[in-house]
């Protein structure tokens, strides 16, 4: 809209990615449906991805945010539905797969659906956060065998399935709450 008016208009329908084969992230690539500052009553549409494998590496990223200043709407879903998720992006800023808001609005939530093997490792991790007065979305993870490791090299980096609500500027505190989260798999290594 004008400069000063919020824009107005209809949702995003998001991103879809279905594939017969695998799906790589690599070399910072990003996948995001993020809704901005100054907009009305829009929401994200998120990403689904299903594919035989997703691997998600160096720096890449899915994400569905919501930032600071929005007035009505919410971040999407992520869902992603593969045989293996194979996380190992070293980077602490980004999850590799993140819904958040920042905003009075709630985050989307994080559904993973591996039917043989999730391994979220050096670094990477699945988060959901709030910084606002918005609820952090939920995540569900379902994978036939998993992994959350760390290596001595991606330190001080964590690695971590995650849903916080935290301060993250001082004049703007967050008082939504954290999501919840549920892992069901055959076995887990942690």
């Amino acid at each position: 809209g004008p400069t000063g008016e919020p824009f107005t208009g209809t949702a995003g329908s998001g991103v879809d990615i279905l594939v017969d084969e695998d799906v790589v992230l690599n070399h910072k690539s990003t996948i995001t449906t993020n809704v901005f500052t100054n907009v009305a009553g829009l929401g994200s549409g998120g990403v689904r991805v299903q594919s035989e494998d997703l691997t998600i590496l160096d720096q890449s990223y899915i994400q569905s945010n919501v930032l600071a200043g929005n007035m009505g709407g919410s971040s999407g879903d992520i869902e992603v539905n593969a045989k293996s998720v194979f996380l190992q992006t070293e980077f602490f800023d980004v999850g590799a797969l993140e819904t958040g808001t920042s905003s009075a609005q709630d985050s989307g939530n994080i559904h993973v659906q591996a039917t043989n093997r999730l391994d979220v490792l050096d670094g990477s991790f699945i988060w959901t956060f709030t910084t606002g007065a918005g609820q952090a979305g939920n995540i569900d993870i379902s994978a036939g065998n998993g992994t959350i490791a760390s290596s001595r090299e991606s330190l001080p980096n964590f690695t971590a399935i995650s849903s916080q609500s935290y301060v993250f500027d001082s004049a703007r505190p967050a008082t939504g709450d954290a999501g919840n989260i549920r892992v069901t798999a055959n076995s887990l290594e942690i």
